[in-house]
């Protein structure tokens, strides 16, 4: 997370915005939070978009290997029926396929170290850092916790949404 979130601020850095809204959505949820209190006083809120689901939930690391132990052993095949499972059935067969295939065709390591970090990431550490709005719009594919997120936000009139 720290890493995507140094290129994150690279780019504001070279845009020089005076004020900005970072907006992430999946595994960029982490990232803006991440990124925002680096960023200080240009960040004035918080987007996360289907992320941000439960800022207390951590994978114990048997779960995790447990999961991801195919995904060691043959990263695009091991990876699809996580990717897969992402998406509803009434979504669009072929952007599915699209989708999975862009998303598994990453070298394996970044794969890895990117689910790694996503899959170990403190949420709850990270978001009591954030001293700016946060609201998260997520579908209803995936439970939202939204005590557990209040706890974390809530502190100086922050909230969450769900829609």
């Amino acid at each position: 997370m720290e890493a995507f979130a140094q290129d994150l601020i690279a780019v504001v850095n070279a845009v020089k915005p005076k004020k900005i809204v970072l907006i992430g959505h999946s595994m960029g949820g982490g990232i803006i939070v991440e990124a925002a209190p680096l960023l200080q006083r240009k960040v004035i809120g918080l987007i996360g978009v289907d992320t941000l689901h439960n800022a207390e939930y951590k994978f114990a690391h048997e779960e995790y290997e447990k999961f991801v132990a195919p995904v060691r052993k043959d990263f695009v095949k091991g990876s699809e029926p996580f990717l897969r499972s992402m998406f509803t059935a009434k979504s669009d067969p072929a952007l599915i396929k699209k989708i999975v295939k862009n998303m598994s065709s990453c070298p394996p390591q970044v794969g890895l170290g990117a689910w790694d970090s996503l899959f170990s990431y403190d949420l709850a550490s990270a978001l009591d850092k954030i001293k700016v709005p946060v609201r998260s719009i997520n579908a209803d594919k995936y439970l939202t916790n939204l005590e557990a997120n209040r706890r974390h936000t809530d502190r100086i009139g922050k909230c969450f949404f769900i829609v």
